[in-house]
């Protein structure tokens, strides 16, 4: 949950620098049409070299965590856990990068991390396995999820003035303001 949180600051101020800069209508465009595009070659991504050394750094970190004692230990554990690649964390932090401050996609990723506390506790518990057939389940709607969070950037982007999905954002030479 600190990962996300921690996380959520660096996004977060790359976010706030691109709406500083009167660009984040044109990231959240962007980052919606990546999003659609992964989904359509995510397959082609799986064995691209820099997936692969980014996920050998991150295992590598989660090895040495792994191997620390006491209250250490267990903290780098949770970072390591943080930082393993999950599609639904990168989906969560594109979409928290749209929001306006900082402290609002810290939040937002703390909130986040939060709600996957009661499941993580569940599986912990009940050293729950999951079957074939819900992790089948579960990489069908993954594509579904990762669309619809594509499709809401890119309606964002656009500017239509539909409240909650598509403001109408005005410029100004104050800024960017949000109608």
């Amino acid at each position: 949950i600190l990962t996300y949180a921690l996380l959520g600051v660096l996004v977060g101020f790359a976010g706030w620098r691109l709406q500083v800069a009167g660009m984040q209508q044109f990231f959240s465009l962007t980052i919606g049409v990546i999003l659609i595009g992964y989904v359509f070659a995510s397959r082609f991504f799986a064995g691209a070299a820099w997936v692969l050394a980014f996920n050998k750094i991150i295992f590598s970190f989660f090895g040495f965590a792994a191997k620390q004692k006491g209250q250490l230990g267990t903290l780098l554990l949770g970072v390591a856990n943080g930082l393993l690649p999950c599609g639904m964390v990168y989906i969560a932090l594109t979409g928290a990068m749209a929001s306006a401050s900082v402290a609002a996609v810290a939040s937002f990723m703390l909130l986040f991390g939060l709600g996957t506390l009661p499941l993580l506790f569940v599986f912990n518990f009940y050293r729950v396995r999951l079957q074939a057939s819900v992790k089948q389940r579960i990489k069908l709607v993954a594509p579904i999820v990762i669309s619809i969070m594509g499709i809401l950037l890119v309606l964002r982007g656009l500017n239509l003035g539909i409240p909650y999905i598509s403001p109408h954002f005005v410029h100004s030479e104050g800024g960017v303001a949000c109608h």
